[in-house]
């Protein structure tokens, strides 16, 4: 297994069958942490604190809100996504 550094590394991307999404999340909000959830549909309690949701880390919103300034980043992660 190879490791990486957070400065070789601009997010983490996920694709979920379930929801037929792309996620793309900045390494930034979630370095340290071994896990990370991202939520669908409101808690029970309607608790928003603390919460990633799942629709603020679809691919081109991700990408639009943390890659916006630097268009050759974003557009090199759009390529290299898809």
């Amino acid at each position: 297994m190879t490791s990486r550094s957070t400065s070789e590394i601009d997010g983490i991307a996920a694709y979920a069958p379930a929801t037929d999404t792309c996620y793309l999340v900045p390494i930034h909000e979630i370095e340290g942490r071994s896990t990370i959830s991202l939520r669908l549909a409101p808690t029970r309690n309607m608790q928003a604190a603390g919460i990633r949701w799942a629709a603020d880390y679809e691919l081109a919103r991700s990408l639009k809100r943390n890659w916006s300034g630097d268009r050759s980043s974003a557009a090199s992660m759009q390529r290299a996504i898809t």
